[in-house]
């Protein structure tokens, strides 16, 4: 990294306000693609979207489909914010702060087999968690849906995109220019990004920190967040293959 990229990642946002707009920008993508799917709801189908069996803890596959519309939307919404913010920030460096780096393809094989590997790994240990505990019921209304483009899109392409730029781009380089540094940053960012899986059993969550962590280091290791999302795009690819093949 040039004198420059560094002394802007120095002066881009201190730990707190990192902390304090990761929240607002997660919250806010959420709330732009409610808004926005209602809109094209009312827009295309002349209808509003109806919720009441959310409520009484039915998921149907339609509200699968348009739960999965807002993931996609809230995924691009959120990315974009990102990027945008930054940039009003730093001007330019925008890309070396989010770590939007090439690494090369030599580089990133072992990381790639790494992300590979621990989708067994993963599997073996929640495996062996369900046995010993009684599983927590898990509601995941993606799992209904019958695999179709939009749901490869949204799953491998947009949320990878979309979490690895918040935690593992602006959270991480905002973190890591605070007395946290490096570790501290690794490990706060995938505490965080593990948190928001709430509808995963405690040994799910285990499994999704640990693979926060292989996340962060990837980061951490080459200054860069595409590795993240290739090793993202990688395990949540396979896990929707896995799912549909042992449905």
């Amino acid at each position: 990294m040039n004198q420059n990229t560094a002394n802007n990642s120095t002066v881009a946002f201190k730990p707190w306000p990192t902390i304090g707009y990761g929240v607002a920008v997660y919250i806010g993508s959420t709330v732009i693609g409610v808004w926005l799917l209602a809109l094209l709801s009312m827009a295309f189908m002349n209808e509003a979207i109806d919720i009441s069996p959310v409520v009484e803890g039915n998921i149907t596959p339609e509200l699968a489909y348009y739960f999965l519309q807002l993931v996609c939307i809230s995924a691009v919404v959120g990315s974009a914010i990102i990027y945008y913010l930054t940039r009003t920030r730093l001007k330019a460096g925008t890309d070396a702060y989010l770590g939007v780096t090439p690494v090369s393809w030599k580089q990133m094989q072992p990381w790639l087999w790494l992300a590979f590997g621990y989708v067994f790994i993963s599997g073996i240990v929640t495996t062996v968690y369900d046995s010993m505990s009684d599983p927590t019921p898990v509601l995941d209304p993606l799992a209904m849906l019958d695999p179709s483009l939009m749901l490869l899109v949204t799953i491998i392409i947009a949320v990878p995109m979309w979490e690895e730029l918040l935690f593992r781009g602006f959270i991480f380089e905002g973190l890591k220019n605070s007395p946290l540094g490096v570790n501290g940053a690794i490990l706060l960012s995938s505490v965080w990004w593990a948190g928001m899986h709430t509808n995963y059993n405690l040994g799910g969550l285990i499994v999704i920190l640990i693979f926060g962590i292989l996340l962060g280091l990837a980061r951490a290791r080459f200054n860069s967040v595409l590795l993240p999302i290739a090793m993202h795009s990688i395990y949540n690819g396979v896990i929707l293959v896995l799912s549909k093949v042992a449905s």
